[in-house]
């Protein structure tokens, strides 16, 4: 009698593990699940919520939420949900895909920029000079700024030969060069630039990587928002604003991971770079 309730138990254990979330079908091995049919895979491709026994699919457990869109999502989901977005037919999501991959190509461009060891000339064109009349005037718009060999700022002032006093105040008084040693040679001002230290790629990583990602979560954010709005002012029924919604939200939750990548993969590949 004993041994007959000891099976019973141990079937009616699992049979319960097996079925999953009342659906009726089972997410365990088919060997284990006797009578019970199989729940069915997710689809390829899966946008959006990560899909749940209560909805039928069979999926491993994951960490993080257990509903809604995911928060921190696997790189491979995160490309598969920007593959899906891009195969997709609804308008919606391939304007939101178009525009977040622009933002994107943006991000890429100014890690490369501003990560890059060679030195940038821009912020030293958008110097504020002060002119003897008391304007002011940016530098790049008084002289020709360019680079000497790897660390050597050439400043040519040869066309307002009359701004070279503001122009070298300027330098000195500007965190960027106060520092540094400003030669004079007639109408050309020289500035050499240190030589990049470990410490100072590592400053330049972190300066280059917060901002640059900040802003770009911020345009992702901007864009799924916009299209959001006209998605549901469009939506037939209630059902189809919602699905255009977690969708949306799928593509930006993804995109907003391959920009963290993206930074990541910059910031130690300066790290890395041998002076």
């Amino acid at each position: 009698m004993l041994s007959r309730v000891l099976v019973f138990c141990a079937v009616l254990t699992v049979s319960h593990a097996c079925i999953g979330g009342g659906s009726g079908c089972c997410s365990a091995p088919a060997s284990s699940c006797g009578a019970a049919p199989p729940c069915p895979r997710a689809p390829q491709g899966f946008i959006g919520s990560y899909p749940h026994a209560s909805s039928g699919y069979a999926v491993a457990p994951r960490p993080g939420p257990a509903s809604g869109a995911y928060a921190q999502p696997p790189n491979a989901y995160a490309a598969s949900n920007v593959r899906a977005a891009g195969e997709s037919d609804n308008e919606f999501l391939q304007e939101a895909l178009r525009d977040m991959k622009e933002l994107e190509a943006i991000l890429i461009s100014h890690l490369a920029a501003q990560s890059s060891l060679q030195v940038d000339l821009r912020p030293y064109e958008k110097l504020i000079v002060t002119l003897e009349d008391k304007s002011e005037e940016r530098l790049g718009r008084l002289a020709r700024v360019s680079l000497k060999g790897a660390r050597t700022i050439v400043i040519n002032v040869s066309e307002r030969p009359s701004a070279i006093k503001g122009i070298k105040a300027a330098l000195q008084n500007s965190a960027l060069t106060a520092s540094l040693n400003v030669q004079q040679e007639g109408v050309t001002l020289y500035v050499a630039t240190p030589v990049m230290t470990r410490e100072r790629r590592a400053k330049l990583a972190e300066e280059a990587s917060g901002p640059l990602l900040n802003d770009y979560k911020k345009s992702v954010n901007e864009v799924y928002v916009r299209v959001q709005k006209k998605a549901s002012a469009s939506a037939k029924t209630v059902d189809e604003g919602k699905k255009t919604k977690e969708e949306l939200l799928g593509v930006k939750r993804s995109m907003e991971e391959k920009g963290l990548q993206i930074v990541k993969e910059a910031k130690n590949a300066l790290l890395k770079e041998i002076v």
